[in-house]
């Protein structure tokens, strides 16, 4: 059984040194931990939402959220470690864990933190699934288009994302169709794309859209009235978190 203890030891056996755990709040399904990394002298905020494991064998899917602000705008003011945790609780949907990543306008090293400190430390610590099929990384309006660089550049890390008011712009565009229709079929990633009626960017999304509309595998678009705010994402927060829950691999127990 994983215990507290165990999961935020930093000994020998961590992926890295520069690092540093501690238990923020106890919900009733889960723990959500506060992750530190260390990036140029400067120990950067990360959250964890990580359901309590049934026993030593468990492993957890996980999606990497990228927001547009400090992580914990995504886990508690957004509502998603209560939301997720409610939920598992009332066994509406698969257990799986979030980590809420520091984006902070993408500092420094960001890229290289999270695939080299970041993932390998929470995985070295933390039960969490390893393969591909387990791991998604998703963000909402800026992150989202941070979120969609990382899942184009690492297409060997990420099976699922997600795409939330994402800003994109730029690339992005070609990102998002090469994401969809290269490769073996088995290794495109599944992909979740929405945007509010009343956002700004709803045309651009309306474009993307119709662009792909020749693409033979499966994607979820979803367009529900609503802006780019904090209210709009709370209500699709349900959709969200089913869907995940759905598509993200579970690890053979």
């Amino acid at each position: 059984m994983f215990s507290t203890a165990l999961v935020v030891s930093c000994g020998p056996d961590t992926a890295t040194r520069d690092a540093r755990a501690s238990v923020v709040r106890e919900l009733q399904s889960g723990t959500v931990y506060k992750i530190e990394i260390k990036t140029n002298g400067f120990y950067y905020p990360h959250l964890l939402y990580l359901p309590r494991p049934k026993d030593e064998h468990t492993r957890f899917p996980v999606v990497y959220f990228c927001g547009a602000g400090p992580p914990d705008g995504i886990l508690f003011n957004l509502g998603v470690a209560t939301y997720l945790d409610e939920q598992i609780a009332r066994g509406k949907v698969r257990p799986f864990a979030v980590a809420a990543v520091s984006c902070l306008d993408y500092y420094t090293d960001f890229e290289r933190t999270f695939t080299q400190k970041l993932m390998p430390y929470l995985e070295a610590n933390f039960p969490l699934a390893t393969e591909r099929g387990g791991r998604g990384i998703c963000g909402i309006s800026a992150g989202g288009s941070l979120a969609l660089y990382m899942a184009f550049t690492y297409r060997e890390l990420f099976g699922v994302l997600g795409l939330h008011s994402a800003t994109l712009v730029g690339d992005d565009q070609d990102r998002v169709q090469s994401l969809l229709e290269t490769g073996d079929k088995a290794q495109r990633p599944k992909i979740f794309m929405d945007v509010g009626k009343d956002d700004i960017l709803y045309e651009a999304y309306m474009k993307i859209h119709k662009r792909l509309a020749f693409v033979t595998s499966t994607y979820v678009f979803s367009t529900p009235g609503g802006g780019h705010t904090w209210d709009y994402w709370q209500r699709q927060l349900p959709s969200y978190i089913t869907w995940y829950a759905s598509e993200l691999k579970q690890s053979a127990q």
